[in-house]
C-alpha cells in the first residue's frame, strides 16, 4: 500500500513550483506559520520570522499597513477573499508583494484562521511603470510633432529632420532613418538618417533589392518589421557583415510609410548594442511616426504644387496685364488712322460717287461700312480694357441713384421701344467705383432693351440679401437665350445673332462679367419662367459704418 505524501510537503512543493510562498495564521493562538519561500520573499531570516500577525504587519510599508489590516479584517469577519498588494523594504530595495488568502472556518462556521499565498509583483509593477513611461514619451512626441510647424511646413528636408530627431529621443534608439523607394521600386534611398549621439543627419545611401532580397521581400508584405535580434532574424541577417556589425546595431524596427494606399518606403529605428525586444506600444509608435512622414511628404508635394501654381498665377497675371496694356494701346493708337480711312472713304464717296459705276459704289459702301464697324470694335475694345485700368476708387453707391443715371443714358432707347423699367425697392448700397456700377446696370438694362420680342420690354430690377452678399436680378420678357448658348454669353466678342438681326459688338456682357468678378462676385443667366431671361449677379454687402463713411478726398 502506497504512503500518501504529507500535506505540508505537498503544499511546499506546489507553491514553490508556482514561485509562491504561503502562510497560515491561527486566530486562536495568533500564531503565523511561514513557508521558506514566503520568508525569502519578505527578506526575513528563518530565525527572525514574525510569530504573530501584529509582528508581521510591522514589516509592511507604513503607507500600506492599514490597507492590509482592513483587507485581513474583511476576510475574517465577512469571509471575503483576501487580495492585496503592498510594499516591503528589502536590502535590494523596495519590493512589491501580492498576497491572496481566504478564511478557514470550523465546523460551527466560525473563522478559526486564514491561509494565503504571496508572490513577488515587483517585475510586473516595474514593467507597468516602464510601459507607462514609454507611452508617456510617445504621447509627448506625437503631440510635439502635431504642433510642429517644421514637421508640416512643406520643406521636406526640415520635416524629415524634425521627425527623426523626435522619434529617436522618444524611442530611446541611436539611429532613426527615413528610406524611400526609388522610381524603379527595386531600391530604397536614405532621405534622412539621424544619429543621436552626435546630433548629425546623413542621406543618400542606396540599398538595392538585388543585394538584400530577403529584406526587400519582407518590405513587400507592407508590415512592421520588428527584428529584436537583427543578426539572427532572417529578414535582416543579410545586413550583418556590411551594416549591422560595423555600426554595432543589434535590433531594428522598420515601419512602412503609406500614402493613398501605396507604400512609399520605411522608417527604420536602429538600436545600438545587443538584442532588444520591441514592445507592442513601440510598434504602434513606429507606425505613427511613419504616418507623420507620409503627411510630411504630402505637405511637401502640396507646397511644391502651390508654389508652382502661384508662379503660374503671377505669370498669367503679368501676361494678362501685358495683353490689356497692348489692347489699350493698340485700340487707342488705331483710332486715328482708322478715322482717316473712314473720312477719306466718305470723302471719296461724296465727291466721286456720281462718276463711279454701280459696282464701284457698292464696293465703296462695303468699305465704308467695314471701317465704321472696325471703329465700333476698337471703341468697344478700348472700353473693355479700361475696366481693369480704372483709377476711380470704390465707394458706397446707392443702387437707386446709379440706376437713375443708367436709365437717363438709355432714355432714347427706352422711349423708342415703349419699355417700362421697374425697380423693386428697397435696393441696397454697394461698394464699387460709381461709374462702373452705372455701366454694369446700363449694360444689363440695355441688353434687355435690345433683345425684346413683339411686346414692349418690361424690365424688373430687384435685390435680396444672401449672407454677406447681395444677389441682384434683372428680369426681362425678351426673346430668351437657348441653353446651348449660355456658356458663350459672357465671352468677349461672342455674338448669338447676326448684325443684321441685332447690332452690337458682343462685348457688353463681357464687361459686366469683368466688373462683377473684380468685386469678388459672379454673374449668370437663367430662363424667366414667364418668358425672357433673368440676369443675376452678386456683390458684397456694405456694412452700416462703411455706408455712412464720407467718400475719399
Amino acid at each position: 500500500m502506497r504512503r500518501a505524501l504529507p500535506t505540508v510537503q505537498v503544499l511546499d512543493a506546489a507553491t514553490a513550483a508556482a514561485g509562491l510562498g504561503y502562510w497560515i495564521w491561527d486566530l486562536a493562538s495568533d500564531h503565523v506559520t511561514w513557508s521558506e519561500p514566503a520568508l525569502r520573499l519578505l527578506a526575513i531570516d528563518a530565525g527572525k520570522a514574525p510569530r504573530s500577525m501584529s509582528e508581521a504587519l510591522v514589516l509592511i510599508h507604513g503607507d500600506d499597513r492599514e490597507l492590509v489590516r482592513q483587507a485581513m479584517q474583511r476576510t475574517i469577519t465577512g469571509g471575503q477573499v483576501y487580495d492585496v498588494e503592498f510594499r516591503r523594504a528589502t536590502p535590494d530595495g523596495e519590493r512589491w508583494i501580492n498576497a491572496r488568502g481566504q478564511a478557514v472556518r470550523g465546523d460551527d462556521g466560525v473563522t478559526v484562521g486564514v491561509v494565503g499565498v504571496a508572490a513577488d509583483s515587483t517585475p510586473r509593477r516595474r514593467e507597468a511603470a516602464e510601459r507607462e513611461g514609454r507611452l508617456c514619451r510617445h504621447s509627448e512626441a506625437l503631440v510635439r510633432l502635431s504642433a510642429s510647424r517644421r514637421a508640416h511646413g512643406g520643406d521636406r528636408e526640415a520635416s524629415f529632420q524634425e521627425i527623426t530627431e523626435i522619434a529617436a529621443s522618444a524611442m530611446g534608439v541611436e539611429r532613426v532613418g527615413i528610406w524611400l523607394y526609388d522610381d524603379s521600386r527595386a531600391a530604397i534611398r536614405c532621405a534622412d538618417l539621424f544619429v543621436r549621439s552626435d546630433q548629425r543627419h546623413e542621406s543618400g545611401v542606396l540599398l538595392a533589392g538585388s543585394v538584400y532580397p530577403r529584406y526587400f521581400q519582407a518590405l513587400g508584405t507592407e508590415r512592421v518589421l520588428d527584428a529584436s535580434d537583427a543578426h539572427g532574424d532572417l529578414r535582416t541577417a543579410e545586413f550583418s557583415q556590411s551594416y549591422l556589425t560595423p555600426l554595432g546595431i543589434g535590433a531594428m524596427l522598420d515601419a512602412p510609410i503609406r500614402s493613398h494606399g501605396r507604400m512609399l518606403g520605411v522608417v527604420c529605428h536602429e538600436h545600438i548594442g545587443g538584442p532588444r525586444p520591441w514592445h507592442t506600444e513601440e510598434l504602434a509608435f513606429a507606425g505613427s511616426i511613419a504616418d507623420f512622414v507620409a503627411l510630411a511628404l504630402e505637405s511637401a508635394e502640396r507646397a511644391r504644387f502651390e508654389a508652382e501654381l502661384s508662379r503660374k498665377a503671377i505669370e498669367l497675371e503679368r501676361s494678362n496685364a501685358e495683353l490689356e496694356e497692348f489692347a489699350y494701346i493698340a485700340s487707342h493708337d488705331l483710332q486715328e488712322p482708322l478715322r482717316m480711312v473712314s473720312s477719306f472713304l466718305a470723302l471719296l464717296r461724296d465727291r466721286f460717287g456720281p462718276t463711279i459705276d454701280p459696282r464701284g459704289v457698292e464696293y465703296l459702301g462695303h468699305a465704308v461700312d467695314g471701317a465704321m464697324r472696325m471703329q465700333l470694335l476698337i471703341r468697344s475694345l478700348l472700353e473693355y480694357s479700361r475696366v481693369q485700368r480704372a483709377v476711380e476708387e470704390p465707394q458706397p453707391v446707392a443702387t437707386e441713384g446709379a440706376l437713375s443715371e443708367a436709365l437717363e443714358n438709355l432714355r432714347i432707347q427706352i422711349e423708342g421701344s415703349g419699355a417700362s423699367v421697374v425697380a423693386e425697392s428697397p435696393l441696397p448700397t454697394v461698394r464699387m467705383p460709381h461709374s462702373q456700377f452705372v455701366q454694369l446696370l446700363q449694360n444689363l438694362v440695355g441688353n434687355a432693351l435690345k433683345f425684346h420680342g413683339v411686346e414692349p420690354p418690361v424690365i424688373r430690377l430687384s435685390a435680396t440679401r444672401e449672407g454677406a452678399w447681395w444677389s441682384f436680378a434683372v428680369a426681362d420678357n425678351g426673346i430668351g437665350i437657348p441653353p446651348a448658348d449660355v456658356r458663350r454669353l459672357f465671352v468677349v466678342f461672342q455674338r448669338l445673332h447676326t448684325r443684321a438681326e441685332y447690332p452690337g459688338t458682343g462685348i457688353g456682357l463681357a464687361i459686366c462679367r469683368k466688373l462683377v468678378e473684380a468685386r469678388g462676385g459672379r454673374i449668370w443667366v437663367e430662363p424667366n419662367p414667364g418668358g425672357g431671361s433673368i440676369f443675376r449677379f452678386t456683390l458684397p454687402v456694405v456694412e452700416e459704418a462703411e455706408r455712412q463713411a464720407p467718400p475719399p478726398a
